[in-house]
């Protein structure tokens, strides 16, 4: 089985330690962004990186809330395929 997440960005860092924990695979939405503290653990679980077009084109709110990658829409956004069985 497989997942489709996009969770905030805040919780990237916990996600993928849950993905680990779990060594569950699936696709995992972030934004191409190496300087965060959380990149280091996405390398060790990614297996193939998917650059998805501008936020503008592939982002829609789902509700009335502040949706991030549009107030950041400088930054692009990843579609990758993670494995948290996967080690080095």
């Amino acid at each position: 089985e497989h997942v489709w997440l996009n969770p905030p960005w805040e919780l990237l860092q916990r996600v993928i330690y849950k993905l680990r924990a779990d060594k569950a695979r699936g696709i995992l939405i972030v934004p191409a962004w190496p300087a965060q503290q959380w990149w280091p653990s996405l390398l060790e679980v990614a297996q193939e990186f998917v650059a998805l077009p501008r936020p503008l084109f592939c982002v829609r709110p789902a509700h009335n809330g502040v949706v991030e990658p549009l107030l950041h829409s400088s930054l692009r956004l990843l579609a990758v395929r993670v494995d948290g069985a996967r080690r080095h």
